[in-house]
């Protein structure tokens, strides 16, 4: 049986495309390999050690039309998710 999570993150899933368009990024496969590679960027820096031992690390996602600040929470080298902010949320 499929068990959805608290409405909230199901919206923020939701609005992430939207975001990520509002900065001029279509979806494509160049918009997954340029998350992608963000992702694996940030992953090389150094991040803020939360309370649970997961480590968060943040980014910017520069593109012509604006940007969005990249949040992503890591447990050792395991993405766990990430939070898209700006973009007309």
């Amino acid at each position: 049986m499929f068990r959805a999570g608290p409405s909230f993150k199901i919206e923020r899933s939701q609005a992430m495309p939207q975001q990520l368009e509002s900065i001029g990024l279509r979806d494509t496969g160049a918009r997954r390999q340029l998350l992608t590679g963000n992702l694996k960027k940030v992953f090389r820096q150094s991040g803020v050690a939360q309370a649970d031992g997961r480590i968060l690390r943040e980014s910017l996602l520069m593109r012509p039309n604006g940007g969005l600040k990249v949040q992503s929470i890591w447990e050792e080298d395991c993405l766990i998710t990430f939070i898209v902010h700006g973009g007309g949320q």
